[in-house]
């Protein structure tokens, strides 16, 4: 006892100044997820402000709705299909700015430019240039005699899908790009010129050297982008809004209507915590991917 008063004492500042990071994740993580938690397990009345326990109830609902399997399934499609291309995109543009072009730190900037755009800005500018009527891609396309009716680029499943990857492959590829140019940039030159006068080709150096001493960078990049992808909201929502008919519903737009339209608080927590264990777990799994090659 006498010595953990000792440890208080001498190290008093430090523990002083780690209060307000502690404040902060008690006021906006752990309070907020032990509140998900009671809501899962509860059956709330907004009008009279109370709730009832209703155990695993809701849980049981979330994996027995249709919509919410659909939800789940269209949201993991969207990732296997946004995942590849993003870490791809990004790899490429990546390798293009690593080289010492003349214009290149403008170009790496306007390319980044789209990172900072909030998601729904985003979300409504390409809804707008999608527009059947008076949307820029449809004016060009016709302009230039691919098509002669404009697209309906929302009416249907896999386009719509298709358009909300390439708002997103234009939006968050900058950011990718970054993550791997900072790992890019870690690779001493020195291994490159070795590998040149032992003939290796630029082929060869990208899969022997550059991939392999890359692999920390991919690894942050990858599970960013599978863990964002899950939690895609903000450009389903303005772009979609799950159409057509719950194709493109993904999990956070259902429990946002469920929770929000249809005033299901307990069900939409439940949905919220589902997901959280989903992403926790495919974290995880990433992680230990990424160890097994020896990151």
């Amino acid at each position: 006892m006498k010595a953990l008063f000792n440890s208080l004492r001498k190290n008093a500042w430090a523990y002083l100044f780690m209060l307000p990071a502690c404040a902060l994740i008690l006021l906006f993580f752990v309070f907020p997820l032990g509140w998900n938690l009671l809501l899962s397990v509860s059956e709330w009345d907004l009008l009279k402000n109370t709730g009832r326990f209703v155990g695993l109830k809701n849980y049981q609902t979330v994996f027995q709705q249709a919509v919410f399997q659909k939800a789940f399934v269209n949201t993991t499609v969207y990732t296997v299909i946004v995942v590849p291309l993003l870490l791809g995109l990004g790899m490429l543009m990546a390798l293009l700015i690593a080289r010492n072009i003349r214009g290149v730190s403008l170009f790496r900037a306007i390319y980044f430019i789209p990172w900072v755009i909030p998601w729904v800005a985003a979300g409504l500018i390409w809804r707008f240039m999608y527009n059947d009527i008076y949307g820029i891609i449809n004016y060009l396309l016709r302009s230039s005699g691919l098509i002669t009716n404009a697209i309906q680029f929302f009416n249907n499943r896999w386009m719509a899908v298709f358009s909300v990857i390439m708002m997103v492959l234009w939006k968050a590829s900058g950011f990718t790009m970054v993550i791997l140019l900072g790992g890019l940039k870690g690779i001493p030159e020195q291994i490159y010129e070795a590998a040149s006068i032992d003939g290796a080709s630029p082929r060869q150096q990208f899969w022997h050297i550059t991939l392999p001493l890359m692999r920390p960078a991919i690894a942050t990049a990858a599970i960013l982008a599978v863990n964002g992808s899950y939690l895609a909201f903000d450009h389903f929502f303005v772009m979609t809004n799950g159409a057509p008919g719950n194709t493109t519903e993904t999990i956070l737009t259902w429990a946002y209507k469920v929770t929000f339209k249809q005033f299901h608080l307990g069900y939409g927590a439940a949905m919220s915590i589902v997901l959280l264990v989903i992403t926790g777990i495919l974290a995880t799994l990433q992680i230990r991917y990424f160890k097994l090659l020896k990151i």
